[in-house]
């Protein structure tokens, strides 16, 4: 489906309308799994420490093993998720004895960390959730390797991370993350971060209601989405409308080139910044997947819904809130029957999708402001 652009600048192009899957750009490699690992005591060592990292996503567990030129003996050192283990001062005639003498001595370590107490989730809300990450990474000047923000976490707060505070961490801009050695991710308290910024609060923008021309019979159209003959959606030509419109996509894509603050949390209902191909566009949350870091959006100027991912979105100031929603959902009269029908929807996108039109209003104000658009 293609979504048509205003005229003028990059939105005078057409938009292809992905219709994207619940994409996400966020990586949860650094997120560990809340629950207790039990080790498998039927298992060799190696095997075992190796399921061990595989449940906790961590990379395979990494021996090396050195020989001594004196003694002739190995010792021998495993890494485990940044974590070093090693036999020293014991040494041992063949090499394969010492690797797993080692894991055995990492299991043993390791299984004095599993054997804590599991602690309560925590629950209390992404905001508060935010606030006390923030705090902790105060205390840390020179940041916190992601990996170890949950164990710190639990020892501050006596409960564990939900598990989606990865998602919260990249999104949210009371941080700052830079990327390490051996794909590690430093987390830092970002000391600018603008906490009175519009949006931060999460607090639900009202926005005015279109006014449409009712007193005219034949309106001037843009279609800019076809669902089917009973789900259309359009702009409406002329100095109130799609000039206004022009007008203020203009301020936006200015303003955003120079300046672009991300919301410290998401709200259902409220309106959005995204740019798609190089253009921006106004949006409403509708759905919110914190697990996937996805959030389910309508283009309020154009009438269509994708799913974006959170990281993409944006406060929309209130200037440019001001000029209410553009898109105006309309239906084909006599052609209700025909809403299921696959052939009519290619049929639609032939013969309306981005076309100018002129059409016959035969819905009365009363009417329409009755059903739900």
């Amino acid at each position: 489906v293609w979504r048509g652009q205003r005229s003028g600048n990059c939105l005078s192009t057409l938009k292809y309308n992905y219709n994207m899957v619940k994409p996400c750009s966020l990586s949860f490699q650094h997120v560990i799994p809340p629950r207790v690992f039990q080790f498998n005591p039927k298992l060799d060592p190696i095997t075992s420490l190796t399921q061990y990292c595989v449940v906790r996503r961590y990379a395979p567990p990494a021996f090396s093993a050195i020989r001594s030129k004196f003694t002739r003996l190995y010792q021998c050192r495993v890494n485990v998720n940044g974590t070093i283990f090693s036999t020293y001062p014991n040494e041992y005639l063949h090499e394969h004895v010492a690797q797993i003498s080692c894991a055995q001595k990492a299991i043993e370590q390791l299984k004095l960390q599993e054997s804590r107490r599991p602690l309560p989730l925590f629950s209390d809300g992404d905001t508060d959730l935010i606030d006390k990450l923030y705090n902790e990474l105060q205390q840390h000047p020179h940041g916190i390797f992601a990996k170890n923000i949950p164990e710190i976490f639990e020892e501050a707060y006596k409960q564990s991370l939900p598990e989606h505070w990865w998602t919260l961490v990249q999104t949210s801009p009371k941080f700052i993350t830079e990327s390490a050695t051996n794909n590690a991710v430093i987390v830092f308290a970002n000391e600018e971060a603008d906490k009175e910024k519009a949006g931060s609060s999460g607090a639900i923008i009202q926005m005015d209601g279109i006014a449409l021309p009712w007193k005219q019979k034949y309106w001037q159209l843009y279609i800019t989405y076809c669902a089917s003959t009973i789900d259309v959606w359009a702009r409406l030509f002329g100095k109130e409308y799609s000039e206004r419109f022009d007008s203020v996509m203009s301020d936006i894509d200015a303003h955003m080139s120079t300046q672009k603050t991300r919301p410290l949390s998401l709200a259902c209902k409220n309106i959005y910044l995204v740019c798609i191909n190089d253009c921006w566009h106004r949006v409403r949350v509708e759905e919110l997947d914190k697990p996937n870091a996805t959030a389910r959006c309508f283009f309020i100027d154009y009438g269509d819904s994708d799913w974006v991912a959170v990281s993409e979105l944006y406060i929309c100031e209130a200037q440019f809130l001001r000029l209410p929603a553009q898109a105006v959902p309309l239906s084909l009269f006599g052609l209700e029957d025909f809403a299921g029908n696959p052939n009519a929807r290619r049929h639609l996108d032939a013969m309306l999708s981005s076309k100018s039109v002129v059409s016959e209003i035969l819905t009365k104000e009363s009417d329409f402001y009755n059903t739900e658009s």
